[in-house]
Parts: structure tokens; sequence; C-alpha cells
């Protein structure tokens, strides 16, 4: 546990942000390939990020959002 966070719920959040990166990477019709490219991350790295299976840093946040046009995370 890190504070009052269970690693659950930190893993659970990471499932959520995950997931809203994904649908709006659909929502503007890029394929995990043509995401890849565009960031110059690798499929796999966007795939694992989308899936919550990787604990990213916050420059990797910006990196998805300003090319997803995303302005705010919500819940």
């Amino acid at each position: 546990m890190k504070g009052n966070i269970t690693e659950e719920e930190l893993i659970a959040e990471r499932k959520r942000v995950g997931n809203l990166l994904r649908q709006k990477r659909e929502e503007r019709g890029y394929k995990q390939e043509d995401f890849a490219q565009l960031t110059g991350m690798s499929r796999s790295t966007i795939s694992k990020i989308e899936a919550g299976n990787w604990n990213f840093g916050i420059d990797t946040l910006t990196l998805f959002t300003k090319h997803l046009g995303i302005e705010k995370l919500g819940k």
C-alpha cells in the first residue's frame, strides 16, 4: 500500500485511465500501430498502457492527451 491507496486501487485506476485512452484513440480512428508511429512508442507499450498493465508517468500521459485532444481526464 502506498499512502492510503491500496495496490488494487492503483491497478483499477490504471485500467480506468487506459480504457479512456483506448476509447479516445478509437474515436480518433487510430489503430494501435498508427498511434504508435505518431507518438514514437511501440505498439506493445500502447497495448500495455491501454490494458492498465503499465505504470506510466506524466510525460507519457501528456503525450497521449496531446495527440488525442484530451484536455481533462474525468471520472
